[in-house]
């Protein structure tokens, strides 16, 4: 043993039947092997924790000078007295697992039902059916004979730029099946299928870090597209002389469907008979986006659906033209629809867009909406309709049935407040009694009802009457105009009330115009 110098290393003669090593006698476990080719290369060699003797390469001479592979051994001895094992490392980087490895065992456990989503719950057969489709259209192709372990975060991002820009684009099939295309809105699902099963192996030890970890995924352009009330009373004429032409019943009929309850696409054309419940306008799906839900449809919708139920003997509320399935073609019928109305960019989900937009429109709350949508509860709050369908009021529902239960709500605290305006004299001050505790979940407010854009020169009207520890409450004149309920969310205007006549026994209560202004009117309002 000698030191391992420069001319040490070049006078080494190789062995043509073995390989011939020399090693260095200040760095114990650094030497250098020569092959019987004559190639020499740097090695290392030491015992793991296991008292396993391994060798690992460092480097061929030539490309590393015996200085520069002397300080690359001293810094692998030394992580091998910290645990290290760089024999082992170089081993699994060159024989771990690929990302196309990865991919096939999310696929295999999620279709098991082994993995847990973002609900608590197993995955969806739809959800993955959509990951099954990125993973071999997009992820495969490009990273998948790539090892995990050597993947860093600027690859990750780098494969989203790629899929972006269209590398993995490619012209429409023949027969069915759609085309693969590229944009921000595809990589970035690609992404979010990635990051999520990488997430999952890691939780589980399948791999020990994902690359991952981090990565910002593209902002996709969301769709604002939604169909305008001429444009749907246009789409309605039209599909109606379609329909006396020989376009598809069927097809037409779940266009209908969409556009007069908002429900997404497999909701309707999956929907059951057994799930619809005419008499209380309600359609109880048993599983959906967001789990099971009770959905409220109005009166035309439920119209459309007991027309369909009674056109076939399948359980399907729109049956498929032959099998036992439910029907699938609704796009190609809205196609075919939409060109002979002149519009262009519609979707299914732009019907959903419209019902919205047609709701906000009317003065319905954003958590109305949301219920009738079937959105997912995104506070606590929002939990509680849920478990009562009735109050997510539909567009055409009728007032006389609705009306009732907003009555009941505020029927007490409406009649106690007539009371005190009736015994309370102009511009005097409240007595006790009529600071008139609040409900647990709302305070009460009464406040003087004005056209917008009017003025009046007169004393404001607007009065509260909530907890008596609230120093505000001011004095409370009669009203000469109907008062308004609020809850204790202002911009959610519950019902009307009005009083024709000081010292009137007639208390007059309607739903708020604010919310329903498109069918209530005086004729609607009804006496407590």
């Amino acid at each position: 043993m000698t030191r391992l110098t420069k001319r040490t290393v070049e006078a080494l003669k190789s062995n043509p039947e073995r390989d011939a090593f020399l090693w260095d006698n200040e760095l114990r476990g650094f030497g250098v092997r020569v092959k019987p080719s004559g190639t020499k290369t740097f090695i290392i060699q030491y015992r793991n924790q296991e008292a396993r003797t391994r060798r690992c390469v460092i480097g061929q001479y030539g490309v590393l000078t015996v200085e520069q592979a002397r300080d690359l051994a001293q810094k692998k001895l030394a992580a091998v007295i910290d645990g290290a094992d760089p024999s082992a490392e170089r081993h699994s980087a060159r024989t771990g697992l690929t990302i196309a490895a990865v991919c096939d065992w999310y696929l295999a456990e999620a279709e098991a039902g082994r993995l847990i989503g973002r609900n608590r719950r197993p995955i969806k057969a739809s959800s993955i059916a959509g990951d099954r489709s990125r993973i071999e259209l997009h992820i495969k192709p490009l990273i998948g004979n790539r090892v995990v372990s050597q993947l860093k975060l600027a690859d990750i991002e780098r494969l989203q730029g790629d899929i972006a820009a269209g590398r993995t684009a490619r012209a429409r099939r023949t027969g069915r099946g759609g085309q693969t295309a590229g944009g921000s809105g595809v990589a970035a699902r690609a992404i979010s299928t990635l990051r999520a099963l990488l997430n999952h192996a890691r939780r589980l030890g399948i791999i020990e870090v994902s690359p991952a970890t981090g990565v910002r995924i593209m902002a996709s352009q969301k769709a604002k597209r939604y169909l305008s009330a001429g444009e749907i009373r246009h789409l309605g004429k039209v599909m109606t002389q379609m329909e006396r032409e020989g376009e598809h019943p069927t097809g037409l009929a779940a266009i209908r469907v969409m556009l007069l309850t908002g429900f997404r696409r497999m909701e309707v054309l999956a929907m059951h008979k057994a799930w619809v419940q005419p008499d209380d306008n309600l359609v109880r799906f048993p599983d959906t986006k967001s789990g099971p839900q009770s959905r409220v449809a109005g009166d035309s919708a439920m119209q459309v659906l007991e027309a369909q139920a009674l056109s076939s003997h399948s359980p399907f509320i729109f049956p498929a033209d032959w099998g036992d399935g439910h029907f699938i073609g609704v796009v190609r019928v809205l196609g075919r629809v939409c060109v002979r109305a002149g519009l262009d960019k519609v979707t299914p989900h732009t019907l959903r867009h419209s019902f919205a937009s047609m709701a906000a429109a009317q003065g319905f709350s954003e958590l109305t909406i949301s219920g009738l949508l079937g959105h997912a509860p995104r506070g606590v709050t929002q939990r509680y309709p849920q478990g009562q369908p009735s109050a997510f009021l539909g567009m055409e529902l009728d007032l006389e049935r609705c009306y009732p239960r907003v009555a009941a709500v505020f029927q007490s605290q409406i009649e106690r407040l007539r009371q005190l305006l009736d015994s309370t004299a102009p511009n005097q001050a409240p007595s006790p009694e009529m600071r008139m505790a609040a409900p647990v979940d709302s305070a009460v407010t009464a406040s003087d009802h004005r056209e917008p854009g009017g003025t009046d020169d007169r004393e404001p009207k607007t009065r509260t009457i909530g907890n008596p520890n609230r120093p505000q409450t001011r004095r409370i004149a009669a009203p000469q105009r109907p008062l308004t309920l609020l809850t204790n969310n202002p911009s959610r205007i519950v019902a009307n009330v009005e009083l024709p006549a000081r010292g009137s026994s007639a208390l007059w209560v309607a739903p708020s115009p604010r919310a329903l202004r498109h069918w209530a009117g005086a004729s609607s309002q009804t006496a407590c």
